[in-house]
């Protein structure tokens, strides 16, 4: 049958940059949505990886990625990557390091594309 998905993005994570970068990568809270998201029906997700992540520490990202597919794999979810993304809804270009703090009710503010333009 049909998967029912979501596009994510962890809660502790102001955009794609934070998520995935080593400093910042939280398995345990993406351990925790995710075993959530499982109990209520869905299947697949839907998340980005940034670029400049990827030239800064690419081996680095290939585990953080392994450990994200392992907690996916454990609770049933199909995953689909996107690898470039013009989702610059903050007006910044990305830069890896320390991401600037959410902008309270503003959905994406802190959005940064990838790879840049």
């Amino acid at each position: 049958g049909w998967k029912i998905g979501f596009n994510y993005l962890p809660r502790t994570a102001v955009n794609f940059l934070e998520m995935w970068q080593e400093s910042t990568f939280d398995l345990p809270t993406i351990k925790e949505e995710l075993d959530l998201a499982a109990r209520y029906g869905y299947g697949a997700i839907r998340t980005n990886l940034p670029f400049v992540d990827w030239q800064k520490d690419g081996e680095g990202l290939k585990n953080r990625i392994k450990q994200f597919l392992d907690v996916a794999e454990q609770n049933g979810f199909v995953i689909t990557f996107c690898l470039w993304d013009d989702c610059e809804f903050g007006g910044e270009s990305p830069v890896v390091g320390p991401q600037p703090d959410p902008i309270p009710l503003l959905h994406n503010g802190r959005a940064v594309g990838s790879p840049g333009r």
